[in-house]
């Protein structure tokens, strides 16, 4: 059985690499620049490796009623979120795809230039989503996160990230801080 501290600290990782998959993807701020259809491919990529992580975690909890809870609710809610952003994430794809297959510049086609207008339309509109459910799907897991621990523990892990020594500070053994001799002041001066 998982302790909550274990419990707190699985939530939290999840919850910190969805959050680094949320910054590595690509911004809907320009909306005159597409988005690289290969880092589109990889974050793709990295989302199911994530997803096959917390659906271990996940499936860890369910096969075991005694670990059924809140964290398993928290993963199971993170793993909509995280393929949620994979469909968008495929959205993107097929439209770059298809806007890939479509000749350069005015074509003079009927309606060429509204159907690259919508697909670009329909590329920010999966990106903004994306990001949306990665954002949920962080709040979840950091909420489950400090939810399991108990008062004492939740205390203690905040002094710990207030703390500017936090690399010592798991350590009993660290030395507390040294301040600095006080400096005299110079001869002949007085305040």
């Amino acid at each position: 059985m998982n302790t909550p501290l274990s419990e707190a600290l699985e939530l939290s990782g999840a919850a910190v690499a969805l959050s680094d998959l949320r910054l590595g993807l690509p911004s809907d701020a320009d909306p005159f620049a597409l988005p690289d259809p290969a880092v589109v491919g990889r974050r793709i990529t990295e989302l199911g490796a994530l997803i096959t992580t917390m659906g271990d975690a996940y499936l860890r909890r369910a096969a075991e009623p005694a670990q059924q809870g809140f964290p398993a609710e928290a993963f199971a809610i993170a793993l909509n979120r995280a393929a949620q952003t994979v469909s968008a994430l495929g959205t993107v794809g097929q439209q770059l795809s298809a806007l890939a297959t479509m000749p350069p510049g005015p074509s003079g086609l009927p309606g060429s230039d509204y159907t690259r207008t919508l697909a670009a339309t329909c590329i920010d509109e999966a990106l903004q989503a994306a990001h949306q459910h990665l954002q949920d799907g962080v709040r979840v897991l950091r909420d489950a996160a400090s939810d399991v621990l108990p008062s004492t523990d939740r205390s203690h892990q905040a002094a710990l990230a207030r703390s500017p020594h936090t690399a010592t500070a798991g350590s009993a053994t660290a030395a507390p801080a040294q301040s600095a001799p006080p400096v005299p002041p110079a001869s002949g001066r007085t305040r």
